[in-house]
């Protein structure tokens, strides 16, 4: 017994054996065998890029790739932080999800968003592909307990086919950091919105050679064959192709004081809605931006974005298939607390 301390009783009985402190659970064994795993995620990723290769994020030079995990891998030793193969990658949120499994029983998960761009996606089906980290016992469990990846799209699905009139509207609420020495410029930082309603409508530019002022604007529907061929013309014209695509309503020339007006910059709460025909509308999208001021850092900010859409001509549900296209979106549970009012006379005052 020399070097080892017993537990005693009160008169200095020993137990039989020692009480020995039990770990968390153990290890878990990995639900999928590193080679089956590794094809699932490189046909994942194969869809990612057929996604973007349909036009449907163009627009986006960074992209949030979703990371879902197994039921049961939840801790933080399973975050997969192997598959940040890039400088670039980094994940910037996580939630829980659930589906059914094959024996059609409901499952809770865990889900990460991964932001990166093509070149980290393409880098992570390398990595697969070429077997460079096969023989790493981490990356080889962590790809092992992936359920799936897939691309984080947002919006209504098929709205550019919807006949008459959609309304979209949005609120964004945000947690800034309070500027106590100026009661007009009270807040250090805020959400700064884009909506881009057309992912294939693109502003062509030309600028004077001399001055590198633009001096004219073209603005041009890629998705029609036409306007491609007018495209081609500009760029030998001259012209070259913004970086994304145009928005609604172009804001580039508001000044700070029609920003704070009418764009209600530096806000707290803002609350817009955009009304258009469904044929103006192709994968609508809304941009969020934190901006900054008087030395602050922008990089953390808690907000909150609720969009509604409307559109009475929309052939079947417009709910479902929302719900059932971008599957990481959840219904929004809402309880109501019934109150009875009741009026409330004390013996005092029934006394008067």
């Amino acid at each position: 017994m020399a070097g080892n301390k017993y537990p005693i009783i009160a008169h200095g009985e020993l137990y039989i054996e020692p009480i020995t402190k039990k770990g968390g659970g153990g290890v878990k064994k990995i639900p999928h065998e590193y080679a089956a795993a590794k094809q699932k995620i490189i046909a994942d990723i194969d869809r990612i890029f057929d996604v973007i290769q349909e036009k449907r994020e163009i627009f986006l030079e960074e992209k949030i790739v979703c990371v879902r995990m197994e039921p049961k891998f939840e801790a933080k030793s399973y975050v997969p932080t192997q598959l940040l193969t890039d400088e670039s990658m980094s994940i910037v949120g996580g939630r829980k999800y659930t589906f059914v499994d094959d024996t059609l029983e409901e499952q809770t998960a865990k889900l990460y968003f991964i932001k990166t761009d093509n070149n980290g996606i393409r880098k992570i089906k390398e990595t697969l592909s070429i077997g460079v980290k096969d023989n790493v016992d981490a990356w080889c469990d962590q790809v092992g307990s992936i359920h799936s990846m897939d691309l984080l799209l947002l919006f209504s699905p098929k709205i550019n086919a919807v006949k008459g009139m959609v309304n979209i509207s949005w609120t964004i609420a945000s947690i800034v950091a309070p500027y106590v020495n100026d009661p007009d410029a009270y807040t250090n930082n805020c959400i700064e919105d884009v909506f881009i309603p057309h992912d294939m409508t693109f502003n062509f530019y030309k600028k004077d050679r001399r001055t590198k002022k633009i001096v004219s604007t073209k603005k041009l529907n890629l998705f029609k064959p036409d306007d491609v061929i007018k495209a081609k013309a500009l760029i030998d014209e001259g012209y070259y192709r913004s970086d994304f695509p145009a928005s609604h309503p172009t804001k580039h020339s508001w000044d700070e004081s029609e920003l704070r007006a009418t764009d209600f910059k530096w806000d707290t709460v803002i609350k817009k809605m955009q009304r258009m025909r469904g044929s103006s509308l192709l994968n609508p999208a809304l941009t969020l931006h934190a901006i900054d001021r008087n030395g602050f850092d922008a990089k953390h900010i808690q907000y909150y974005a609720a969009i509604t859409i409307e559109a009475p001509k929309y052939v079947g549900s417009l709910y479902d298939t929302i719900l059932q296209t971008y599957q990481n979106l959840t219904p929004i549970e809402i309880r109501n607390v019934n109150r009875i009012m009741v009026d409330y006379k004390s013996d005092y005052d029934r006394a008067d």
